[in-house]
């Protein structure tokens, strides 16, 4: 690991979990499933011994590349589990790094296409963070009616953050943009990217 690293930890947390995915093959294994940080959470913590704790620890993930799958769950991490602050370390080598970057990307570039295509409804621009643990793309208000709207880049739409606005502002609607067909699940409606022109008419289905 990275003495930085480790540095840093000591310094800003009040504690530190390390992981070696190259040379402990359990923590390695954790990955090999479902990568949702709700279910990795309790592996990571079993194979360590210690806890996770939001926002006072730094976990560590060393030799990251070394697990494809351990690589992809850092954009889970970042997207449905914001308070649980992880650090990826080893010999990322230009392939990953071209993976991660090419998902930041594309990410920016779906709500950017989003917002321009809101601007384009005339409608204003908000968003909603509940102190750093969870953030919503668009809150759009229509008449007396308030909704929310997230943008995901793909088919991975799985994420707490529209749950944890609906718990604590009581929307009177979701809804979700994504590669995903036309449906509606949890009481999050989903519309496709490419069909966000059905929104314009009003969001009163959501």
């Amino acid at each position: 690991m990275f003495p930085i690293l480790r540095e840093f930890g000591k310094t800003c947390y009040d504690s530190v979990v390390y992981l070696n995915l190259e040379t402990d093959r359990r923590a390695a294994a954790c990955f090999d499933g479902n990568t949702d940080p709700a279910h990795l959470l309790p592996y990571l913590e079993a194979v360590t011994g210690q806890r996770v704790l939001p926002r006072r620890t730094l976990l560590i993930l060393d030799e990251v590349q070394s697990t494809e799958r351990a690589l992809a769950s850092l954009k889970y991490f970042a997207e449905e589990a914001p308070e649980l602050h992880v650090a990826a370390a080893g010999s990322l080598h230009e392939e990953a790094i071209r993976l991660y970057r090419e998902y930041l990307v594309l990410g920016a570039l779906a709500e950017n296409f989003v917002a321009q295509q809101f601007v384009s409804q005339g409608r204003p621009l908000y968003y909603w963070t509940s102190r750093s643990t969870a953030e919503v793309d668009f809150v759009l208000p229509e008449g007396s009616r308030t909704y929310g709207v997230e943008v995901k880049k793909g088919e991975h739409t799985r994420s707490r953050s529209l749950s944890v606005f609906r718990d604590q502002e009581h929307p009177d609607g979701l809804i979700r943009l994504s590669l995903k067909n036309f449906g509606r699940e949890n009481g999050i409606r989903a519309v496709p990217l490419y069909a966000i022109f059905c929104l314009e008419d009003g969001l009163e289905g959501a």
